[in-house]
C-alpha cells in the first residue's frame, strides 16, 4: 500500500439499538435500554488500528428505559426513564454535553469525558444543583463524594 491515507466519512441514524450491544464498541458495558443515534463519523488510515486512533465525530442520542451503569449512586445503576444528549469523539476520547436523564427519582444533567483509555471524568448534576462526580474507568466506575452545590441549572422538560 502506498500513497496518501484513505479517509472515510459516514453519517446516519441507528434506531432501537440495545444498549448492552454497545459494550464491544465502548470496551465495557454501558447499561440496558434502547438507544437511538444520529451520528457523523470520520477516520483515516490503512488498518483497523490507525482507523480506530484517528476516529472522530459526533452523535446525538436518546436512551429509553433500562439503566445506565455509570451512576451517581455507588449502590446501583441509574434507572432511566428517558435520556438524551450529545457526545463528541476526538483524539482524547468522548466528551458528553447537553445530556439530560429523567429517572424515577428526578432529572440529572450528565457532562464530562471518557478518555480513549476509558478513564471517566463525569459529573451528575441534580435539579437542586447538587453534583456527584464519577471517576475510575468504564469497566470500574468510582463514585466520589458529593461536590459543593451549584446554582440550579436551567432544565428542559
Amino acid at each position: 500500500m502506498s500513497g496518501s491515507e484513505p479517509a472515510c466519512e459516514s453519517a446516519g441514524t441507528a434506531t432501537r439499538v440495545q444498549a448492552d450491544k454497545l459494550a464491544p464498541v465502548m470496551k465495557a458495558p454501558l447499561g440496558t435500554g434502547i438507544v437511538d443515534l444520529q451520528y457523523k463519523l470520520r477516520m483515516n488510515g490503512w488498518d483497523a488500528d490507525s482507523l480506530s486512533r484517528s476516529a472522530g465525530g459526533q452523535a446525538r442520542f436518546t436512551w429509553t428505559g433500562g439503566a445506565l451503569r455509570i451512576s451517581p449512586d455507588p449502590r446501583s445503576p441509574l434507572r432511566v426513564l428517558f435520556g438524551e444528549g450529545k457526545a463528541t469523539l476526538d483524539k482524547k476520547g468522548w466528551s458528553i454535553s447537553d445530556s439530560h436523564w429523567k429517572t424515577p427519582i428526578g432529572v440529572y444533567q450528565l457532562r464530562g469525558s471518557i478518555s480513549r483509555g476509558s478513564a471517566l471524568d463525569l459529573e451528575f448534576i441534580q435539579e437542586d444543583g447538587g453534583v456527584r462526580r464519577v471517576s475510575g474507568t468504564l469497566a470500574k466506575p468510582e463514585q466520589g463524594a458529593a461536590a459543593a452545590t451549584r446554582p440550579a441549572p436551567a432544565w428542559r422538560r
